[in-house]
This record gives structure tokens, sequence and C-alpha cells, in this order.
């Protein structure tokens, strides 16, 4: 996780961009991803920019999973980019999801996607896991 130094319970992201970009330079190449995390994947937050360049190919994506938050946009190059790290082998991960219209075209290509059932209602709740579990 991405902390500004000044506590450790807490962060003051002013720049995802940045903070994204410290946390997997420095633990790729300071401490090697795979050791960090005990050869375990990483979930590390990828902001729509960065998602857009190739700086997640920084990392091996036995490594990482590609965390999308719930604030992205969603447009067809972002589709685009998604399905090029899932065909480069990156998991993703959709975080905080709750039903939002702008990711029903994408929910297929997440292999995660983590949902924020504080926002939703009994009936939604149901709806979501009717869509992507099934009935029952």
């Amino acid at each position: 996780m991405y902390r500004d130094g000044s506590s450790q319970d807490s962060a003051k992201i002013r720049d995802g961009d940045t903070a994204t970009q410290g946390v997997l330079s420095d633990a790729v190449t300071v401490f090697g991803l795979p050791q960090l995390t005990n050869k375990l994947p990483a979930y590390i937050n990828f902001t729509k920019n960065l998602l857009m360049t190739d700086f997640v190919l920084k990392a091996d994506p036995r490594d990482v999973v590609v965390m999308v938050m719930e604030d992205v946009a969603v447009d067809d190059a972002l589709t685009d980019k998604l399905r090029d790290l899932r065909k480069a082998g990156y998991k993703l991960a959709l975080q905080g999801y709750s039903g939002q219209n702008k990711f029903r075209s994408v929910t297929g290509l997440f292999h995660i996607i983590g949902v924020d059932f504080s926002r939703l209602n009994s009936i939604q709740r149901k709806d979501i896991a009717w869509n992507f579990a099934g009935p029952g």
C-alpha cells in the first residue's frame, strides 16, 4: 500500500499516477516483487492514465494483479487496453463495483470483481450476485 511517510495508517494521495509509479518501481527494482510478496501477486491500483501507458509492463504478469478503481472512466481505448493486458497474461481486478452502468460492457474482462456491498440495497445485491454467480 502507498503511504506518504507521515502516517502508517493512511495515505494522502495527491497524484495517483505518482503513487502507483513509486510503489511498483520500488517493489520491482529495490525489493524484487516476488520477494516482497512471498511470490504471491501484488494487487496494485492503476489510474486510467497509467493503464493507457505501458507502465504496467514493467512488472511480470505473474507478480501483479492490475486493479482498476470505480472512478476510472470507461471508453473504447480503455477496453482495448484491458483486453491487451489480459491477453498478455495480466490478472485484472475491478475494485469498488456497485453496478455502475459504465462497467457493464467490460465486466467480462475482469478476473476479480470487488463489490462494494455497502452502497447496495438487498435487491441490488441479489442482482449483482445473480449476474456474476448465477442462481443460488
